[in-house]
């Protein structure tokens, strides 16, 4: 009787797939330069930020509900501005397997250099 209560608890819990990687679709938009910009620290400041965000395709393939995933180095703003700029992303509609991507998790990589 337990097994049948667990078995149906998991049938009732909705899937997740793993993420789509690089290699599984096609980026059609990214942030342009000026949409990378926001005021940064002083070179003495700064040190090289990644930030790793976890976002969710949208029906029309922008990206929405981001998280940070992991970040490493000293954040002088890089976080809020890579969450900022997310909804600049957009994917292809389909995989390149012809799989829908909408609802579809993605992970995105950003990298911060200082100025020089």
């Amino acid at each position: 009787m337990i097994a049948l209560a667990f078995a149906a608890a998991l049938l009732a819990t909705p899937y997740e797939r793993a993420p789509l990687t690089h290699g599984d679709f096609v980026w059609l938009e990214r942030p342009a330069a000026e949409d990378l910009s926001f005021s940064p620290p002083t070179a003495a400041q700064a040190d090289e930020v990644f930030v790793l965000l976890l976002c969710e395709v949208g029906p029309d393939g922008r990206l929405a509900r981001c998280r940070v995933e992991t970040t490493t180095g000293r954040d002088n703003g890089e976080v809020a501005a890579s969450l900022r700029v997310a909804n600049k992303f957009r994917v292809a509609s389909r995989t390149k397997a012809g799989e829908p991507t909408a609802g579809r998790k993605v992970r995105v990589p950003m990298r911060w250099m200082p100025p020089e």
